[in-house]
């Protein structure tokens, strides 16, 4: 065979056990298990248009990449697409991030259209409607209630341009007004039952300790000067609270009407507690924990071997030393509480990091913030913008930078810049 085909089928070989070996050998991405799909509810109907998003406890690529599919083959780039299903049944959804994360979600597709010759032999009467408040406050949760029997299919109009299929669904009004609530039963106009809701623009927090009302939060703390791994205890004395949410500083929160804590690090800490899961129902409190008390073990017994003592010339290991928990700047922390409004559909949640996190750290919540996307920018009220996150599907904040502050280091400006 002749010389030249032989090195060129050499060479070949070579290059496709290159491949071979980077294709054996390539390092499979590391995948963020905080990760998950999210959508308003759990159910929809057919031809219902269904927002999609991601939400993660940590912080994800600014340029992550997003390839989305739907069981009945949709598809979309974007980090916050809107599908619509044409078919009842369980339908799959999945994104795949920066390509090589694969995140998944089951929604329920429903097909509410009502034959009417169901009802032939039954007669159907309207019930009353009922929400758990007809004057509300933007972003509250309110509960819708229908008691009528017998009826096989609901049909929810909140004003709002939003609409549900369950018998007794959770709305949430986005801005402020007079919303006509409407509820019609099996298809059928005559079945149809109206109330109105009333919603407020209630931007300020209800003073705490003005001593009147018997709805404001506050507690105690015992064993207020512990040090670090030690248990500190709280206690509750909110007149009528019945559900209580506390943030002990530290990232991690409880529940529990009395709870008990245990700091790990040393420091000064805010502790809040939200009662009633208004968000507005709040007490806050400073908390200093010293640091850990450092024991030495004393050293051990000298050995004896029979009627000898050995020298006890025993190495101890120094004491060890306690590092203070670390401390983010105040655009570092503005912008991380940005991003997890942007991307939460909680509206308590929401609620109480704008009132325990952000207010504490603006001087004034109607200044006027800059908001710089796509190279445009345009100006708001700190309120305002705040109110905004999450409408257009989770915003993802890339910088916040403080442009002034007062003496006390509360911001007096700031430029947020979105992706």
């Amino acid at each position: 065979m002749d010389r030249n085909i032989v090195m060129a089928i050499m060479a070949v070989a070579l290059i496709a056990l290159i491949f071979i070996g980077i294709a054996v050998f390539k390092k499979k991405p590391v995948c963020p298990t905080d990760v998950s799909i999210k959508t308003a509810q759990t159910s929809y109907e057919i031809g219902e248009q269904v927002h999609f998003s991601v939400a993660a406890l940590g912080k994800l690529p600014e340029n992550s990449t997003y390839q989305w599919h739907t069981k009945d083959g949709q598809k979309s780039k974007e980090p916050a697409p809107t599908f619509t299903f044409k078919k009842a049944g369980e339908q799959d959804v999945e994104v795949r991030i920066n390509e090589g994360c694969r995140y998944k979600l089951v929604v329920e597709v429903t097909d509410t259209t009502v034959n009417e010759d169901i009802y032939d032999d039954i007669t159907i009467v309207s019930g009353e409607i009922s929400v758990s408040k007809k004057e509300a406050c933007v972003s509250d949760v309110l509960e819708f209630n229908d008691n009528t029997q017998d009826a096989s299919a609901w049909w929810w109009d909140f004003g709002d341009a939003n609409t549900s299929v369950l018998p007794n669904p959770r709305h949430t009004y986005k801005n402020p007004g007079t919303y006509t609530v409407k509820r019609m039963l099996n298809g059928e106009g005559e079945l149809t039952s109206t109330l109105t809701v009333t919603v407020k623009d209630c931007k300020k927090p209800i003073p705490i300790n003005t001593g009147g009302s018997t709805n404001i939060a506050t507690f105690g703390i015992r064993n207020p000067n512990a040090r670090a791994g030690e248990m500190v205890y709280f206690n509750d004395q909110t007149p009528n609270a019945t559900s209580w949410l506390w943030n002990f500083g530290d990232n991690y929160t409880s529940q529990e009407r009395n709870p008990a804590h245990v700091y790990n690090y040393a420091g000064n800490y805010r502790v809040t507690l939200s009662v009633n899961g208004t968000g507005r129902n709040v007490a806050t409190r400073n908390i200093s924990i010293a640091p850990a008390q450092i024991v030495t073990p004393p050293p051990p017994p000298p050995v004896v071997a029979g009627n000898e003592r050995v020298a006890d010339d025993i190495v101890t290991s120094p004491p060890s030393t306690i590092l203070p928990a670390p401390t983010v700047d105040l655009a570092t922390n503005l912008k991380n509480k940005f991003q997890e409004i942007a991307i939460s559909t909680n509206s308590e949640q929401k609620t109480n990091i704008y009132y325990n996190d952000l207010l504490p750290n603006i001087a004034d919540e109607e200044m006027t913030v800059q908001i710089v996307k796509s190279g445009i920018q345009i100006e708001k009220s700190f309120h305002d913008y705040y109110n905004n996150l999450n409408i257009q599907g989770g915003q993802r904040i890339r910088n916040v930078q403080v442009l002034g502050k007062d003496a006390s280091g509360k911001a007096t400006g700031l430029k947020i810049t979105e992706q």
